[in-house]
């Protein structure tokens, strides 16, 4: 014969208990999972860092590319000097590619930066 558990004048048995607890366990443990997969939510994808790496200018980017050549236009000045350090290699050729395209000549300086002919 089971063991019975008695709960408001009805009569449970074990199989029961076990199956409550065990529906129990899996519920926290759901949401344990939830909690836990929202905390590593802020660690981006492999996908997505890798479609970074690969991405256009910025529009930021583009930007800041303007603005340095019309400052250097406003100020008379020869050349135009943009930092490229916030450009990864793959922006950094789009940009030489735009550059090409619109007939700009520039030198590549060593030390992260670009110096644009106008």
């Amino acid at each position: 014969m089971k063991s019975c558990y008695f709960k408001s004048s009805a009569i449970i048995d074990t199989e029961t208990v076990v199956k409550a607890i065990k529906q129990s366990d899996a519920r926290t443990t759901e949401r344990e999972v939830a909690v836990m997969k929202n905390r590593y939510d802020k660690i981006p994808d492999h996908k997505v860092i890798k479609s970074a790496m690969q991405q256009e200018l910025t529009d930021k980017q583009i930007e800041y590319v303007k603005s340095e050549i019309e400052t250097a236009a406003l100020q008379n000045d020869d050349k135009a000097c943009v930092d490229l350090i916030s450009f990864n290699p793959n922006q950094k050729r789009k940009l030489e590619q735009v550059l090409k395209s619109k007939s700009y000549k520039f030198v590549e300086i060593p030390s992260q930066s670009i110096l644009i002919n106008l």
